[in-house]
């Protein structure tokens, strides 16, 4: 009985575990290339450094570029709920220096999201006070 017990209980943390994979087919398919970080549209390319791009994976992992540095952190989604860990990144300096003030922005913002929403194709990720807007 109790190897019955222990069996079941095994299989149910299995379980539990493949079910908390997170995963949304509408925010993977790509990369999101942000346009507006709380009303400013002059972040990435258009701040003189590269695209803020995110992307999803299947694994519960995201990333993509802050605009000058590379950057992963894992996420959970259910419904329209949405969370980020916090990001890790590498740590190269660019110029100009409001890619680097945006970037830092962007990666705070990213760790306070709570909800998400795709309408055509754009991506709306909104908390903490902050509204990131991601187009494909």
């Amino acid at each position: 009985m109790k190897t019955m017990l222990t069996l079941m209980l095994l299989g149910a943390v299995a379980l539990s575990a493949c079910a908390s994979v997170p995963q949304s087919p509408e925010l993977g398919g790509g990369a999101w290339v942000l346009t507006s970080l709380d009303g400013n549209t002059q972040v990435g390319s258009a701040a003189g450094g590269n695209d803020i791009t995110l992307q999803f994976g299947e694994d519960g992992r995201a990333g993509g570029s802050g605009g000058c540095n590379q950057y992963g952190a894992g996420y959970t989604v259910s419904g329209n709920m949405l969370t980020f860990e916090q990001p890790v990144s590498t740590l190269m300096y660019c110029e100009p220096e409001l890619t680097m003030q945006n970037e830092a922005a962007y990666l705070q913002a990213l760790t306070m999201v709570g909800e998400w929403q795709i309408s055509g194709s754009t991506l709306t990720l909104t908390g903490g006070g902050h509204t990131l807007v991601f187009t494909r």
